[in-house]
Order: structure tokens, then sequence, then C-alpha cells
């Protein structure tokens, strides 16, 4: 076809299965750019896009695969439906990934968790979550992270809160002998 996407699309599909790593990662990241306005007209790339994504999933590239966690969490929001048939397995490959060893791929994998939250998903897709909730929550709990400041941020919104009450027995933090004061 003759407009730009159906220009690009063909060539940047068929750049995700180079054999040069910065190949892929490059074409995998401008097809992702593409994925939130993807032609209709395109409509059946984006099965050769999935597949394509499924091949690259545990590709040896830390790259490739932050863009491939991107380009799953692209197409749950705009199509969902191409992902329905695969849940499991998909759910299960996130939840390696927000475990991954590299901090990109593991930050990228956890847009998935707030996308499946946002995402107009059938009631049947969500109850596939559940199963996985035993792994999910402990995992996401433990990958929490905070910046220096949260801490800080929390106890005064807490402060504030509790303000105007009497502190509890339980409330107050033990202090012991020859421990120095923290202020």
């Amino acid at each position: 076809e003759g407009s730009p996407a159906g220009l690009l699309i063909p060539r940047l599909l068929a750049l995700m299965a180079h054999q040069t790593p910065a190949v892929r990662r490059q074409a995998l990241g401008a097809i992702n750019m593409m994925v939130p306005c993807w032609p209709q007209s395109h409509a059946s790339a984006m099965d050769t896009y999935l597949q394509g994504l499924f091949t690259l999933a545990h590709d040896a590239d830390n790259g490739v695969r932050k863009h491939v966690c991107s380009g799953i969490v692209s197409l749950l929001y705009r199509a969902p439906e191409k992902l329905t048939p695969n849940m499991r397995e998909v759910i299960t490959y996130m939840i390696e990934r927000t475990a991954d060893g590299d901090e990109d791929v593991a930050l990228e994998s956890c847009e998935f968790w707030a996308a499946f939250c946002e995402a107009d998903l059938e009631h049947d897709t969500i109850e596939v979550l559940r199963e996985f909730c035993p792994q999910l929550i402990p995992m996401l709990l433990t990958n929490m992270a905070y910046a220096e400041d949260d801490e800080e941020v929390m106890a005064a919104e807490d402060d504030e809160v509790n303000g105007g009450r009497a502190d509890r027995d339980q409330d107050i933090r033990p202090s012991f002998k020859g421990q120095k004061n923290k202020g």
C-alpha cells in the first residue's frame, strides 16, 4: 500500500528477525511506536507482529526483551483481543520479566500490570489473572521501590492524618539503651 505505514510495517516486521540485536531492537522500537495508531488497513499484519513478539520473547539481548514487553503492553491497550487466547502464557512471561536480572526489562514489564488493570478486558480474561495472584502479589511487593524521600513523605502524611489523636502504645517506636538518637 502507498501509505507511510503501508511501506514501513512490512519492512520493520522483516527486520524483527534480523541477526543483529541492534537491528531487532530498533525495528521493534519503531514498530512499537506505531501500535497505538496501527492502521486498520494493516490489521492482518498485527498477527505477524504478535508472532514476532512471541518469537523474540526470550531473545538474549536485554534491549530486545525490553521492547517485547513494551509491545505487549501496547497491544494490551490497542488490541487486547489479540492477546486473550494466550493470556496465561503472556502473564507467565510478564511475571518472568518482572523478575528479570536486567532492571530496564523488569521496569518495562511492570507497565503490563498497570495496563492490565486499565485495559478493556472481558471478565473471563480478568479471571485468568486471579490464578497468578499468589505469585504476582509477593513479587510486586518485593520489587516495590521508593524514592529517597518517599518514606519521609509517607511519614509526614501519616502524621498529618493522625495529628489530632493521642499516640497509642503501639504507635510509639521502642528505643534501646545505647542506641543513638537518629532524630
